[in-house]
């Protein structure tokens, strides 16, 4: 990867978002995987952008040179959507572009730190046209549904406390994909 891009900020984000893209490839990724993704450099020049993006996710060129990332992020969103991008980055090593999304959060359940887990708010999980019984309160759908990625994660690493990742975990990810939550879009009860 060659540029992680903010939209707007300052020299102080410029470090929280170096601090933070750092500390996801140290701990969500092998050194193999780091290898495959690059050097990381932010740059918060909106000059550099080819379009105006103010939005609060991100999302990755074709090419996968540049994550592009909104304003108001707060540093758990930020790291998780980062180990996304990310994940997007290493499984297009081989030069076809991976665009299961669903598959992808699969896999950043798996990546994500124990405390990443607790307070996950990985889009396709929660974005997913979910059917609810009628009257499910907001707090009880995201109840829900972070029980659901605690099943994943126990179903990927034996345990919701115990990350994975590299090749590893991509082919339990490939192989168990179609027994997760996220794959079947269960009714929930």
């Amino acid at each position: 990867m060659d540029t992680l891009i903010v939209a707007g900020g300052n020299s102080t984000r410029r470090k929280q978002v170096k601090g933070i893209a750092n500390s996801v490839l140290q701990h969500n990724f092998t050194a193999k995987e780091r290898g495959e993704i690059g050097t990381v450099k932010v740059n918060l020049n909106p000059g550099n952008l080819r379009q105006s993006y103010a939005g609060d996710t991100g999302y990755t060129k074709a090419n996968g040179t540049d994550i592009r990332l909104g304003r108001g992020l707060r540093r758990n969103d930020l790291s998780q959507l980062l180990t996304h991008e990310l994940t997007h980055v290493v499984r297009r090593r081989e030069g076809e572009p991976y665009r299961n999304e669903r598959k992808i959060d699969l896999e950043v359940v798996g990546r994500l730190p124990a405390s990443g887990i607790k307070n996950a708010k990985l889009g396709y999980y929660f974005s997913e046209k979910l059917r609810f019984p009628p009257h499910t309160s907001l707090n009880r759908k995201i109840e829900l549904v972070r029980g659901q990625i605690r099943q994943d994660r126990r179903m990927l690493t034996g345990s919701v406390n115990k990350s994975a990742e590299g090749e590893r975990l991509e082919s339990r990810v490939d192989k168990m994909y179609k027994k997760s939550g996220i794959a079947k879009r269960r009714r929930y009860p």
